[in-house]
């Protein structure tokens, strides 16, 4: 188990601040030995601001998600997966600070982009369409969030059936690449049909 998938073990099972500190250990270490510019050093990043989220210091996670977008723009392109898993969780911290009006554009953007690149089913596309449905729920906007969620329960239904067990055509290879957990389509899309705000590290939901 790597440090990063250890660190999300404590938060999950409730022991926030010993993920946190060693979310910041892995950070300095990838900074020190990668250098800040390094793909798993924005990942590491991005965790970090996870982290922080989980354990109610929004204000500290936010300066950090920004920066891991900007430098993920800037080296992978805005349609690199990470890039979008940034984009989303920088709009769930706009959120969960209060700042939704700033968030919804973000998440309209990343809903917009995984649309294009991975389809209007995918689970992380669902992520998105979720997310900006409350929000938009939280600007008092019931009928497009209501439409928005509607969609997403119809498009989970179509992968997964009415059992919620995922069919063996609609099923994706796990992901790959530095700190990341698998998602498997129907997990995801099960995470989301709720219409909570899915908060992620980079492909994984909470």
């Amino acid at each position: 188990m790597t440090r990063s998938n250890l660190a999300r073990s404590y938060a999950a099972a409730g022991e926030v601040g010993r993920a946190v500190l060693l979310c910041e250990q892995v950070l300095a270490d990838s900074e020190r030995l990668l250098g800040a510019e390094h793909p798993s050093t924005l990942i590491a990043r991005n965790n970090l601001a996870g982290a922080y989220q989980q354990a109610g210091e929004t204000r500290r996670a936010i300066p950090l998600v920004e920066r891991a977008v900007a430098d993920s723009e800037r080296l992978l392109g805005a349609d690199h997966p990470d890039t979008l898993s940034f984009g989303n969780n920088l709009a769930g911290a706009y959120a969960e600070a209060g700042h939704v009006r700033r968030a919804i554009p973000l998440y309209d953007q990343v809903l917009a982009d995984r649309q294009r690149i991975l389809g209007a089913d995918h689970p992380r596309t669902l992520i998105s369409a979720s997310n900006l449905a409350a929000d938009l729920e939280r600007l008092g906007d019931h009928d497009a969030a209501a439409a928005l969620q509607a969609e997403v329960k119809q498009r989970r239904t179509g992968r997964c059936g009415n059992t919620g067990r995922a069919r063996p055509d609609a099923v994706r290879p796990a992901v790959s690449g530095t700190d990341r957990l698998a998602v498997t389509p129907c997990a995801a899309a099960a995470a989301v049909n709720s219409g909570q705000r899915c908060s992620v590290y980079v492909e994984s939901t909470r």
